[in-house]
This record gives structure tokens, C-alpha cells and sequence, in this order.
């Protein structure tokens, strides 16, 4: 099984670019054996990227109400049962065409919690101000994830 993080988002819509800067952030931070995927908003890229029996980490910004940068998880499979409550822009996207094109995987959803999604260039300053902190999250989570505590 071969682990990859896919982060999704758009660079231009301020708080939906937070999983991109995380992932650009922790690429040399951990474990060598993950592959980075920087999918931004094209899936068929990621699509290309992804063989089966990969274990998928999709890294993308949520509107799900809780406090702003907070982590949220959830297992691919699940998605569906719960796509009204754990909404983001892109994921569904991505786990549907995977779905469509029935493409083996396992794997989670890490969704960062945006305080603000409009045209902008740059994270909100709710989000600048914890950087740092959900960048230690994410890698926290992802070395869980790899070391068999979590999911995989």
C-alpha cells in the first residue's frame, strides 16, 4: 500500500487554499514515505497520480461549522452517509470520480476548517494567526495514519 496526500484547493479563494499551503508547509516535515500531490481544483490530475489499493489522505478546506481551523475526519467510504454535514468544495469531486471510475482505494478525508472563502490571494488572519498550529495537526494526524494507529 502506498500512501498519498492529495491537497485540494484554489490558490485564489483565500481560506480554500489553507490544505495547498499546509501541504507545501510539511512536504520536507514528514514521513518520506507519502507522496505530496498538490491537486489544487484538477482532479483529473489527481486521478492520474492515484493506482489502486493507494491509501488517499484528501487535504481540503471544510464549511462545516466548526471553530476555524479546526481538523475534521472522516474515511472515504463514509462520505456519502454524511455529504450534507461535511461539506467542502472539492472533495466530493474527487471521491465521486473515484467512485465513477471504480478505483480501489482507501483512505480519509483531513478537512480544515476556512473562516473565509472569497477572492483573495492570501489566508485570512484567523487562519495566518494558526498556521503553524494546524500544520503540527496535520502532520500529528498523518504520521497516526502511517504508523497503523489511524485508519489504515
Amino acid at each position: 500500500m502506498k500512501f498519498k496526500l492529495i491537497a485540494i484547493g484554489s490558490r485564489i479563494m483565500e481560506d480554500d487554499s489553507i490544505a495547498l499551503r499546509v501541504a507545501e508547509e510539511i512536504k520536507d516535515k514528514i514521513n518520506k514515505d507519502i507522496e505530496i500531490i498538490i491537486g489544487e481544483t484538477d482532479f483529473e490530475y489527481c486521478l492520474e497520480r492515484i493506482d489502486e489499493n493507494d491509501f488517499l489522505i484528501i487535504l481540503d478546506t471544510t464549511l462545516i461549522g466548526v471553530n476555524p481551523g479546526d481538523i475534521s475526519k472522516m474515511d472515504l467510504k463514509e462520505v456519502y452517509n454524511y455529504k450534507d454535514y461535511f461539506y467542502s468544495q472539492h472533495q466530493l469531486s474527487l471521491v465521486e470520480l473515484l467512485d465513477l471510475y471504480k478505483i480501489n482505494v482507501k483512505g480519509l478525508i483531513l478537512g480544515i476548517e476556512a473562516y473565509n472563502i472569497s477572492f483573495s490571494n492570501n489566508l485570512s488572519k484567523v487562519l495566518k494567526d494558526k498556521f503553524n498550529i494546524i500544520c503540527n495537526e496535520v502532520i500529528k494526524e498523518i504520521n497516526m495514519i502511517i504508523e497503523g494507529e489511524n485508519y489504515a
